[in-house]
């Protein structure tokens, strides 16, 4: 019972990283009813069997909660381990779950002091441009384990640091990235997006064809850890891992851009099974982003686009009239 409900667990996890395709093609569009009835049965059948699994009792301690009145409340109160043995919630890895605390190293700056750095700090960050076409020109590795040791101090939910980094600078490991990657992104383009996709990103110049893919010295592949394994083989499953890795990358590229480099925050739609298999990732890993990392090209060219003023992205939490009413 308690392998069923671990690969109940498993496939579950698998099955979400495929509706985000699905919810983007030409298909959906077409047969949305049909699709979501389908959906929906889905979700309500593997909820209910989770539920089942995680709940049952052997007839024997039914039998005995049903003459204690001493156990009976707990009914109400799950076991420490509804899953079985084999899956922790301890975390994973170095994380500290002690309970063990120590004072927080802060510094208080003036209000004029706060300005003036939230203001430097921006100022950098509008520069920061998503490049597509990079220097071969190569740099030196620490600068890209510091960029990723920032990533690293990332928050995640329950301090379970949900990621990986995998830096790639073999060329031809990255040619190798690069047929996987260009072949699902043809099919993508052709097939999967639909037109309404390929269409917004007509005015960014883009295809299926990544040049940057072997011709930036690093490439970062970042993976989500939706469980870990022990020495053992004891699992530990992360929470909000998606969630999590997805800020730590932003982090990263903020330090990418600070280190005087460029990035690209790429995302190769179904290419997670080829590329964890080609770079010997564990099974618990899920590939969310690619990102080359290097010098701009000496011809390198960026959209001519503007980003939204403060008053399109920025509100105060106030009740509107309707609500107060």
């Amino acid at each position: 019972m308690k392998n069923i409900t671990i690969i109940v667990m498993e496939t579950w996890d698998q099955l979400c990283d495929q509706l985000l395709v699905l919810f983007q093609v030409s298909f959906w569009r077409k047969y949305e009813l049909l699709v979501g009835i389908c959906l929906a049965v889905t979700f309500v059948v593997i909820c209910a069997s989770v539920k089942y699994l995680t709940t049952w009792k052997s007839p024997k301690k039914r039998r005995t909660r049903k003459n204690s009145s001493d156990t009976e409340a707990e009914d109400d109160i799950p076991p420490p381990n509804v899953f079985g043995s084999e899956i922790s919630c301890n975390g994973g890895g170095d994380q500290n779950h002690s309970g063990h605390f120590i004072p927080l190293n802060w510094e208080q700056l003036s209000e004029n002091k706060m300005l003036q750095k939230s203001k430097e700090f921006y100022q950098l960050m509008n520069l920061r441009r998503t490049v597509r076409s990079f220097s071969k020109e190569k740099f030196p590795r620490k600068i890209i384990e510091n960029v990723i040791l920032t990533a690293g101090t990332s928050p995640s939910g329950a301090n379970q640091q949900p990621w990986t980094f995998v830096v790639v600078d073999d060329h031809q490991m990255k040619t190798n990235i690069r047929q996987v990657v260009e072949a699902e992104e043809e099919v993508n383009y052709k097939k999967r997006m639909g037109n309404q996709w390929v269409e917004a990103l007509k005015h960014l110049n883009v295809n299926w064809i990544k040049p940057y893919i072997t011709d930036a010295p690093y490439i970062v592949l970042v993976f989500k850890q939706s469980y870990v394994r022990d020495a053992d083989g004891n699992k530990t499953y992360h929470y909000y891992s998606e969630m999590s890795t997805a800020i730590a990358t932003g982090i990263m590229c903020a330090a990418i851009h600070n280190a005087g480099l460029v990035s690209l925050i790429s995302t190769p739609m179904n290419c997670d099974l080829a590329l964890s298999k080609l770079l010997q990732r564990p099974r618990g890993e899920h590939l969310l982003f690619l990102m080359p990392v290097g010098y701009p090209a000496l011809d390198c060219t960026v959209p001519a686009i503007k980003r939204k003023n403060l008053e399109n992205i920025f509100e105060i939490g106030r009740a509107s009239c309707r609500e107060r009413v």
